[in-house]
């Protein structure tokens, strides 16, 4: 008789436990759901039942686990009346299976927080006598700024503290964004993490943080600019904690008893949790300690998500390396032990170095029977790793010897990972868990870094070719781990809408294809799912109640990613309507036309059963997103970071700001709060709610690869906070006058947040590589604000746009670089186009000379010579802030007197020619009554008939208080004036060493001639 192990044992009872609840979840749902027994179901009376079933539920077990098991038991009986046809009902709200208890508040706050408390009003006490403040120094002044920011800014964690030293230090500037009708300032800074990073810059790890600045540290920070203005202070961070208690002994405050900097800067999160107002999170609480690992949006993305407007093409080809159709799988291993075999005796025997009777094979005979091999049916694994061999054979031009041993020293352990699992899944984390289990097996340094440089070299080939996530391989051991490299990256709504448009115009898709791969950007970007999720669902994972649940589980098409990944989705809820109508449409269509539910959700060709090709959908979709917004790592798995970003605006209650990013309404992300979370009144576990949406084991794997905005939340969090500082404390934190904060207080009626706001320190980028946003309008303000931005873009940033598209630029680019709209750029460039056509009488051009528009260039010449000069500039610069004030009045009178000069000058004179007395009159004293030009600066000649008298006004113009008046006897018959704009320094110029006789300005030139370029319309051609 065979022995009965333990394991067996303890199985059998889970058997007969769950086959107990299950028949008595059966009992309570015969006795209490009464109204499914009728025909057709009253939807309200079944509603009323089910609450009064759940009631009994948690009556009848005691146990969390026992109750959650009954639960879903009636919802997988109202499931298969769905699935059968008996009726049509809605889903009860799943119930979520906690692992482990949610961390108490009390173990993120420090032990310390009392001393932090008692500190911080000391603080706050001291500041109300300003001359205790008036005395402090720029490195004073500096650490002020740390210790409101650790007190007040929720920067609790020691390794961001000394990154915004350093940032200050090199004289860095905040930020702007408008979210939520507010201004919010931020700095964006590097900081030293041997964990986690969040940009990859020439091969090493970099983590960049945002930190949005509180109300008090801005106006700290006022106070320290104007202090670093007349004593700079040195490069050296130093010893911070120190450097805070010489601080606070100055300003007699009591110094900190700790001698950690460390739990100095995590105390300080009691101080903010305690204002009024505020409302944090444990989970906010444990990230703004550092308790949580989580990444920002590095800056370049972070500048491409704030764009307003995206360039798209009228066309699209994409040219893809793979089938559109994928390869149906068995329900057994992704790939068979024998495939992989096979494909790893194949390259093995090709890379050999010898052949037949021992003969030494060459690398040219490697060549050619590696691309001889048929890998359409191969796996990515093999694929990759034949072209990598191709790779080092042909570019990198390494000998048949070098391959060979790349092969023998990686090649199996490359196979055996791709065995049970598809490469193209995998993200950043997957695959550097992967290479840390296979360099786990080698613990000479030597050994393990030679192959840890060999597949990275391989993961940097297939992240180039075949789209995987970057990663970082360790090369040095867990003894000295690089940070892991988290993709944080975000699409934003107007970039989303981009992609769904291009993918209409791509001209190598059919219509179906195209409606096919838009609607799995929908599902992607809305729902969060992965793209090898969505290509094998099927017509019966997809619910066909009202809030149209989705099923992710495992079918003949695809595993699961991991057991967590088995999950159901409310589609309905997460859609905006118009999404929701084109989805519900195509899916009734399938379902009209379909012979049996098991058919594929998305197809690309007739074969209903063939899958689509999840690295052909990735190639078209991670095309279209690099050629709009013009980042190279952007890719569809970007999407479900989006999706997951904007939700975890939703589960923190920020409705008008989730609104902003998501373009849903506030009352539709309510309902979406409710159906992750299950209940409106839940606070505890909605972190966990949503990793369980996502199909993560645990939030902290959401936290540390998906959730991107929890820097922005912190921010959001504290900017609610009432602050009641009184006029001297302002006088002190801000190093201003009580004048100047009296007149502040006034004009702002108290309110901090814009009294911070309007002394910030001016937005730059000096001394930082900072990325100098525009602010984000709000949903509601977003076409009003885009045009106000572009209306007021200088001359200069015009010129230099214009200037990139003579020399070969193309518009397409232009317009995404610089934000701006397809219609206004071509409008410029049609207008220089134009003004560059007007010819004189004598059919010579006016505005470019002959040798300016033969110039070698790819494009035309259209733009009127730069101003060298320092005094020309300036002049400049001051004509162009006057015509901008009296455009407001009298735009179109200026259009025209513009439109006059440029059709009087030409290129072979500095001046312009007038031959009607009136009309120069008009023109000059024009420009000097609106003080743009005084007539001191002019200069006119004369050209009138010999012997023959100023008549008919002439003698007008020769009374004029210009700088110089000259007649000019000619043989003509005519009398004509040459009117002449002075130098700013003639005087200087002609008395110098080059004899100069005079000196004309060429300001108007430049001047009137970009005002044409930026302001004409077609009336003036």
């Amino acid at each position: 008789m065979s022995k009965i192990s333990g394991r067996e044992i303890r199985s059998d009872n889970r058997q007969k436990r769950k086959a107990g609840i299950n028949q008595k979840a059966d009992e309570l749902i015969l006795s209490t759901l009464k109204s499914l027994l009728s025909c057709p179901v009253n939807e309200l009376r079944y509603k009323d039942e089910l609450g009064e079933l759940f009631v009994l539920i948690d009556q009848k077990f005691s146990l969390m686990a026992h109750r959650s098991q009954a639960r879903n038991h009636v919802i997988r009986h109202v499931e298969a009346g769905n699935r059968d046809g008996r009726w049509s009902l809605p889903l009860p709200n799943p119930t979520i299976k906690l692992r482990r208890h949610v961390q108490s508040r009390t173990l993120i706050r420090h032990r310390y927080s009392a001393e932090a408390v008692k500190i911080s009003s000391a603080l706050l006490s001291a500041a109300r006598n300003p001359v205790l403040f008036s005395n402090l120094n720029s490195e004073e002044r500096l650490h002020l700024v740390l210790l409101s920011a650790i007190f007040f800014g929720g920067l609790n964690n020691s390794n961001a503290v000394r990154g915004l030293s350093r940032f200050l230090r090199a004289g860095g500037r905040s930020e702007k964004l408008l979210i939520d009708g507010q201004v919010q300032h931020f700095v964006c800074f590097t900081m030293t993490s041997d964990s986690i990073a969040n940009a990859y810059v020439d091969g090493k790890p970099e983590l960049w943080h945002r930190w949005y600045c509180d109300p008090v540290s801005m106006c700290m920070m006022s106070g320290f600019d104007k202090c670093a203005k007349e004593r700079p202070v040195g490069p050296g961070v130093g010893n911070i904690l120190r450097n805070i208690n010489k601080l606070l002994k100055k300003l007699d405050v009591p110094a900190w008893s700790i001698t950690s900097l460390d739990e100095m800067v995590m105390s300080g999160a009691a101080v903010s949790e305690q204002i009024d107002n505020v409302d944090m999170s444990v989970a906010l609480v444990g990230v703004a300690c550092g308790k949580t690992l989580t990444t920002s949006i590095p800056p370049e993305a972070w500048l491409v998500a704030m764009q307003a407007q995206y360039f798209v093409k009228d066309t699209y080809n994409i040219g893809c390396s793979t089938l559109k159709i994928g390869r149906e799988r068995k329900r057994q291993e992704f790939i068979s032990r024998k495939n992989i075999s096979n494909e790893l005796y194949l390259l093995s025997s090709v890379v050999k170095l010898t052949g037949k009777n021992l003969k030494k094979r060459t690398a040219a005979q490697a060549l050619k029977g590696l691309m001889a091999l048929d890998v359409n049916e191969w796996s990515v694994a093999g694929e990759a790793l034949r072209d990598w061999y191709v790779h080092h054979l042909t570019e990198r031009s390494n000998s048949l010897s070098t391959v060979s041993r790349y092969h023998s020293e990686i090649a199996k352990y490359w196979f055996d990972g791709s065995a049970n699992n598809d490469y193209s899944d995998f993200d950043s984390n997957d695959w550097e868990d992967f290479y840390e289990s296979i360099l786990e097996n080698f613990t000479k340094p030597l050994n393990r870094s030679y192959r840890a440089g060999r597949l990275q070299d391989l993961h940097d080939f297939g992240a180039k070719h075949f789209g995987f996530s970057p990663a970082i391989v360790d090369a040095a051991g867990s003894g000295n781990k690089p940070a892991k490299y988290v993709h944080a990256s975000y699409i934003s709504h107007e970039l989303y809408l981009s992609v769904r448009k291009a993918l209409q115009r791509t001209v190598n898709l059919n219509r179906d294809e195209k409606l096919n791969i838009e609607l799995m950007v929908v599902l992607a970007y809305r729902l969060g799912l992965r793209i090898s999720e969505i290509c094998k669902l099927r017509l019966c994972d997809v619910d066909v109640s009202e809030e149209c649940w989705i099923f992710v589980r495992e079918n003949i098409y695809g595993d699961n990613k991991s057991s967590s990944s088995l999950r159901k989705i409310p589609a309905r809820v997460l859609m905006s309507g118009s999404e929701w109508n084109m989805f519900k449409a195509y899916l009734e269509k399938r379902r009209l036309y379909s012979e049996s539910s098991k058919e594929l959700l998305f197809h690309p060709g007739l074969d209903k059963y063939s899958p689509w090709d999840k690295r052909f959908v990735s190639d078209v979709v991670g095309a279209i997103l690099k050629d709009i917004s013009g980042l190279s790592d952007l890719v569809f798995h970007s999407f479900r970071h989006t999706a997951l970003s904007n939700l975890q605006l939703v589960i923190e209650r920020e409705w008008e700001v989730a609104a902003g990013f998501m373009c849903i309404q506030p009352d539709q992300l309510k309902a979406i709060y409710a159906a992750i979370v299950g209940s409106d009144n839940e606070n505890l576990r909605r972190y966990w709610a949503l990793a369980c949406f996502a199909g993560h084991n645990s939030p902290s794997i959401t936290f540390q690869c998906y959730f991107h905005f929890s820097d922005l939340l912190i921010g959001l969090k504290l900017s609610k906070a009432n602050h009641s500082l009184t006029k001297d404390q302002l006088v002190s934190f801000a190093g201003l006058s009580r004048n100047t904060i009296t007149r502040k207080m006034k004009k702002f009626s108290e309110d901090i947040n814009k009294i911070s706001s309007d002394i910030a320190m001016p937005v730059s980028n000096v001394g930082s590589n900072l990325v100098n946003n525009e602010i984000q309008p709000t949903l509601n303000e977003r076409a009003k604000y885009y045009s106000l931005s572009t209306a007021a873009i200088s001359h200069d940033m015009v010129y230099k746009i214009l200037e990139e598209y003579q020399n070969g630029v193309s518009e397409a680019v232009l317009s995404h670089k610089y934000g701006l709209g397809e219609e206004q750029l071509s409008r410029w460039i049609g207008n220089g186009r134009l003004l560059a056509d007007i010819k004189t009488r004598k059919g010579k051009p006016r505005l470019i000379s002959k040798e300016r528009a033969s110039t070698p260039r790819s494009n035309a010449a259209i733009l009127p010579s730069r101003l060298t000069s320092k005094s020309e500039m300036e002049d400049a610069k001051y004509v162009i802030e006057l015509l901008r004030k009296e455009f407001v009045s009298d735009k179109k009178s200026y259009l025209a007197l513009i439109d006059f000069y440029l059709r009087h000058v030409n290129t072979s004179n500095s001046g312009i020619n007038i031959t009607k007395p009136r009309a120069l009159l008009r023109f000059v004293r024009r420009l000097d009554t609106a003080n743009i030009i005084p007539l001191s600066r002019w200069a006119v000649t004369i050209n009138c008939p010999a012997l023959a008298e100023l008549t008919d006004g002439w003698d007008e113009v020769q009374r004029l208080p210009v700088k110089s008046i000259s007649i000019n006897p000619i043989a003509a018959t005519l009398t004509t004036s040459y009117l002449r704009l002075t130098h700013p320094d003639e005087d200087q110029l002609i008395s110098g060493p080059n004899n100069f006789r005079k000196f004309s300005a060429r300001t108007l030139r430049y001047v009137f001639h970009m005002i044409a370029i930026m302001q004409f319309d077609e009336s003036f051609f």
